[in-house]
């Protein structure tokens, strides 16, 4: 070659002028005719549905940074005024691995071109791939022929080639994917694909426009559109159209549901969601966000004029003209350590939120609430008022429940401290508890009328309690915990119940000083292929009576369940409204097994004895709390509890409590779990003894289960079923068929709840679901249930 210079050498370190031109040209050119980088929106932001795909511009490289070619062969043209890179070329520069057969460039036309299986690595680890790019040497125009782009987002670009000028880069055949195993197997079909004649990346307009596209499936044509927009994933936040959907119901008729985004800033937005129903018309449905220095809050809106209210029942709260919502919620950091938060829902009815499935998802409680909370190490405060709004009509056979039956909370407040220095060797920690609830009339259990859920009146309550405890190991491996408490409680009360049960004083005080030691004797016995631990525990707590037991109001310690896990609790009782009192013994053992596979078994089993003293569960309150709990005799029922690991998939948890004197079953939860082989199941079993103290005087057993079974390739099969066994009758079921892999979900299912199991007279839901990855979801919800239901 006339004039042209050839170094055989390997590894040349290319401080060369030229050389260094050559690499950052190739890096430009590749980015410039490259899709966008995947746009992430801001934490709170909605996430447009567009493809992800790489940038249009490297990150920017440091000129003085070295360069490392290496090559076959470094071949200098100085008469025609060329350089060319020839045989196995790599070059690393700034973070970026550039591949070829060839690279030269053309200092007279200006143009540069890379030849042979072009490969590119950048910094953000996204691949470039293509057989020949040829592009101006002022990056305003050029040209890549078979590109293939596999981002970091694992997303993935193919076209036979490609050309880019200042305000668009234009992709031709082109199709796109999100499969990730299509890199390690690109032979095989993904589940979806986009192919387009042509594909336009508008960088003006930050739009993404495909031209005669074609939607495949399994590579089979499905649809095809002359012509389709999508955001474009390089801006973090776009406005347009996201994703439709279809409802279907008796009472609503066919909805269509069209949003539209609207980016107004980068720290606000706007997204309004009209949605037409065929049988009561259009309604209006919006959402603002607002993401500020210190923390962010979101308002949802929605409102509709029903053109047909007689499609729902004269007696339900559905049947009114003007039916609307409107909820906020935030989040904000006020101080360190310290924030201030509220979710609160304003509606015209209580069931609008639920029957248009807008501005909140609760279906039975919507809990306004706001709180400020302070947080740090492990000590802890926070103050909260709450409404409670009842969303429900009445389950037949029972009586409407009226709002004024539920409480406002205003407030209670939370603390506790966990003091640094040790008293006596043992941790000191300070709990408060302060609470104010006001109801405008009395909330009577339906099944037992003569006691209450809570009283009509105002009810303020001040709890404080100290606490100390130690732990003492002995020489012989016994664990000594003594410990020591003082609680005090005062009451202002402003009654207008018809409860004949509560006291007539405006203030109440009470107190309940304890101390008490709870030792365990761990044992440690090693066999050939196992290891055990058996460890027997004994509990004793000294305390005077509790202090006017019965005839206090009991609003936060109705929940009273004595299990295993309960046994050794200082104070059974589920909140502060009641407080355990008088001498009590609490006795048991806990195992803990290891076994060779894997397999483990871990349980505890006891007992508790009330010594001295009024026996505090054997007193009924306003909420009749106590008596049938198990509790309420001196030799309390047998409580035991087991969670079994097969070690093969298999697992299964057991809980029951037991009569002391012939050891009946009053109550009992079994769940198993079992993932073997392509069948995944859950199933759990609950019963619960007749129990005239809570009205329900006949025993009562539910049988829940699902299962979910692989069948081929993807493709799985799901289904539920809740069964009363107590009545013979199924309360719900579902069941559906489903493809899961990494770029797609599909489900198509049907779920029913019967009429003696809801508030609804039917229940019955038909569900389709699409969801691609990176494009967006759709969903069509239809109730199938009969016009006679």
């Amino acid at each position: 070659m006339s004039g042209a210079h050839s170094a055989r050498d390997r590894r040349v370190c290319a401080g060369l002028l030229a050389g260094r031109w050559l690499v950052s040209a190739i890096l430009v050119a590749m980015l410039s005719v490259a899709l966008p980088a995947g746009g992430h929106a801001a934490d709170y932001a909605l996430q447009t549905t567009t493809p992800t795909t790489p940038g249009l511009a490297p990150p920017a490289v440091d000129p003085d940074q070295r360069m490392l070619v290496e090559a076959d062969e470094l071949i200098y043209d100085y008469d025609n005024n060329r350089v060319a890179a020839v045989g196995n070329v790599i070059i690393y520069y700034g973070g970026y691995t550039l591949e070829a057969q060839e690279v030269s460039y053309d200092q007279n036309t200006g143009r540069l071109i890379a030849i042979g299986a072009v490969r590119m690595v950048d910094p953000t680890g996204q691949t470039y791939r293509s057989e020949y790019l040829d592009i101006t040497d002022d990056f305003a125009d050029g040209f890549v022929r078979s590109l293939r782009v596999d981002t970091a987002q694992r997303t993935h670009f193919h076209a036979t080639a490609a050309e880019r000028s200042l305000d668009k880069t234009v992709f031709y055949e082109g199709d796109y994917s999100a499969c990730p195993s299509c890199v390690d197997n690109p032979d095989k079909p993904p589940f979806w694909k986009i192919k387009a004649k042509k594909i336009i990346l508008d960088h003006e307009e930050n739009v993404v426009r495909f031209e005669d596209a074609t939607f495949e499936f399994f590579g089979t044509p499905v649809a095809w559109v002359p012509y389709f927009t999508v955001a474009d994933p390089l801006a973090k936040r776009k406005s347009g159209f996201l994703t439709p959907s279809i409802d279907v119901a008796a009472k609503l008729g066919v909805g269509v549901t069209v949003p539209y985004f609207m980016a107004l800033a980068p720290h606000y937005d706007l997204t309004v969601s009209p949605a037409y129903f065929s049988r009561q018309g259009l309604l209006a449905n919006a959402e603002w966000r607002h993401r500020l220095a210190r923390g962010h809050y979101t308002i949802k809106a929605a409102g509709i004029y029903q053109r047909d209210k007689a499609a729902f029942d004269p007696a339900s709260a559905g049947f009114r003209d003007w039916r609307g919502a409107i909820r906020t919620t935030g989040r904000f950091n006020i101080a360190p350590d310290w924030t201030l938060g509220w979710d609160g829902t304003l509606s015209t009815d209580k069931t609008f939120t639920r029957d248009y499935a807008v501005v909140s998802p609760d279906s039975a409680v919507t809990t306004s609430t706001v709180h400020v909370t302070g947080l740090r190490d492990r000590n802890y405060f926070q103050a909260r008022a709450s409404h409670y709004r009842i969303l429900t009509d009445p389950i037949p056979a029972v009586a409407s429940y009226r709002q004024g039956r539920q409480a406002v909370v205003v407030p209670v407040v939370d603390s506790l401290k966990v003091f640094d220095e040790s008293v006596l060797g043992g941790e000191v920690t300070y709990r408060s508890n302060v609470s104010s609830l006001l109801r405008s009339e009395d909330d009577p259990i339906a099944l037992l009328p003569a006691f209450y859920h809570g009283t009509a009146g105002t009810t303020v309550r001040a709890s404080k309690e100290i606490a100390w405890q130690d732990r003492i190991i002995g020489p012989n491996g016994e664990v000594l915990r003594p410990f020591a408490y003082l609680r005090g409680d005062a009451f202002a009360l402003n009654s207008t119940s018809a409860a004949p049960q509560l006291t007539t004083d405006n203030y109440a005080f009470r107190a309940m000083p304890a101390v008490g030691f709870d030792a365990s004797l761990p044992l440690h016995v090693v066999g050939p292929a196992s290891s055990h631990v058996i460890e027997p525990r004994a509990q004793l707590i000294v305390r005077p009576n509790e202090m006017r037991a019965g005839v206090l109001p009991n609003n936060d310690a109705q929940s009273l369940v004595f299990d295993d896990t309960t046994l050794f609790k200082h104070d059974k009782f589920s909140g502060w409204d009641r407080t355990e009192g008088g001498t009590r013994l609490n006795l048991g053992v806990h195992y803990n097994g290891r076994f060779a596979g894997g397999a483990a078994i871990s349980g505890t089993f006891g007992q508790s004895y009330h010594l001295l003293g009024t026996n505090p569960y054997a007193t009924s309150d306003i909420a009749n709390v106590g008596p049938g709990s198990g509790l309420d005799t001196n030799v309390s029922d047998f409580v035991g509890g087991a969670t079994i690991d097969t070690g093969l998939g298999p697992r299964f948890s057991i809980r029951g409590r037991f009569g002391a004197g012939d050891f009946s079953l009053k109550r009992a939860e079994i769940g198993t779990t079992n993932a073997l082989g392509p069948v995944t199941t859950s199933t759990s079993f609950v019963f619960l003894k007749g129990n005239p103290n809570t009205g329900v005087a006949t025993d009562s057993s539910v049988v829940r289960a699902s299962a979910s079974i692989n069948l081929y390739n993807n493709w799985r099969a799901f289904g539920t079923l809740t069964y009363d066994v107590s009545n013979a009758a199924i309360a719900s079921d579902s069941f559906g068929i489903a493809y899961d892999d990494e770029s797609a979900t599909v489900s198509i299912s049907y779920s029913e709840t019967r009429p003696n199991y809801t508030d609804l007279t039917s229940n019955r839901w038909f569900n389709l679901r699409i969801a691609l990855r990176t494009l967006g979801a759709f969903g069509y919800t239809g109730n199938v249930s009969r016009a006679t239901d």
